[in-house]
């Protein structure tokens, strides 16, 4: 259950983590334009995320092999 219930929280973990970071970013990096900020924040977390997802993924592939 538990590597199910963490894939399924990644959606909404990297949308509030894409608009937290975009609003630091921002804040930070006031002479760059809005759209390049909000893309380089969003391939970043999409990065991230997919890692994760992987992981998770694995994590299940084991605990459903072990049973």
């Amino acid at each position: 259950m538990v590597p199910a219930a963490i894939g399924v929280l990644l959606v909404p973990f990297f949308f509030a983590s894409w608009g937290s970071e975009y609003l630091a970013a921002r804040a930070m990096l006031r002479d760059i334009p809005k759209a390049v900020v909000g893309r380089a924040v969003r391939n970043a977390n999409a990065v991230s995320y997919c890692l994760l997802g992987i992981v998770a993924l694995v994590n299940l592939a084991i605990v459903l092999f072990q049973h």
